[in-house]
């Protein structure tokens, strides 16, 4: 709230997702329960925070910085998190985006001989997929705003792309999701986020079809759309069981050279 009056949602989302990717502490000056119920949606979306730190990705090339990105998992370099902000308020603009460089420089990444020709991103904030034709990709970016993605390695199978309950969109909701080739199944462990219920979104390549999920071993229902298969997990405190049986063949991934360059260009 400001000046009596509150702000928006696409600041609100802005603000919280700053917090949530920098690692900071998470503080409020407002009266939760005052606040309409949206806005507590969201601030829902970024809690717990991680005990990892994110960082600026570009804050030697702008000015002010327009990426922030963090590694959720410190052993997984196949993905990460990372923002784009508009943070001046000049307009309407469009960024080109180097995600060779945000992944690297989000994750410390090191072996960057060659990279995977394509990456695949989940938008959070709009429920969204986004794929990469290699290493570049442009983003609109509305006046005072902010977009959070998942970015991860494309693997050429079925993948988990992100969540719409928690902002690591993975790291909170799911363990040791494993594609194992030989049967065609994609498995792990998922729950909700603080006992809600949660979606969870899966890459279906187009050489792939899906036969049947299972959650503790009961069958559940799914939507697809446009490449992206939709999962809702019931609200559950604990880890439960899932199973998602595919039918297709594993796509060859080609590799490329690692380029470098400015993460961000604004214009």
């Amino acid at each position: 709230m400001r000046y009596g009056k509150f702000r928006d949602v696409e600041w609100n989302k802005l603000w919280v997702s700053w917090i949530a990717l920098a690692g900071m502490v998470m503080t409020y000056g407002e009266q939760l329960d005052e606040l309409p119920k949206e806005f507590i949606d969201i601030y829902k979306q970024v809690f717990p925070p991680l005990n990892v730190a994110g960082r600026p990705l570009d804050i030697w090339e702008n000015q002010p910085y327009t990426l922030w990105g963090m590694q959720p998992d410190p052993e997984d370099d196949s993905y990460c998190l990372f923002g784009v902000f508009d943070l001046d308020g000049k307009g309407k603009r469009n960024i080109d985006i180097n995600l060779d460089e945000v992944l690297s420089r989000s994750t410390e990444w090191t072996e960057i001989d060659s990279v995977p020709g394509k990456y695949l991103l989940w938008d959070f904030w709009n429920e969204q997929l986004l794929e990469s034709d290699a290493y570049k990709m442009e983003l609109p970016m509305p006046h005072k705003s902010c977009r959070l993605f998942a970015l991860r390695k494309y693997k050429g199978v079925p993948q988990l792309l992100g969540t719409n309950g928690h902002f690591s969109m993975g790291f909170t909701e799911t363990r040791e999701l494993d594609w194992n080739d030989s049967d065609k199944t994609l498995s792990g462990f998922v729950k909700g986020n603080g006992g809600d219920a949660t979606d969870l979104f899966f890459y279906l390549p187009e050489n792939f079809a899906i036969q049947n999920i299972n959650l503790n071993n009961q069958e559940i229902q799914y939507s697809i759309q446009n490449k992206v298969l939709k999962v809702n997990i019931p609200p559950s405190d604990e880890m439960k069981l899932i199973s998602l049986k595919f039918k297709g063949n594993a796509e060859n991934v080609e590799l490329r050279s690692f380029v470098k360059g400015d993460a961000a260009k604004r214009y």
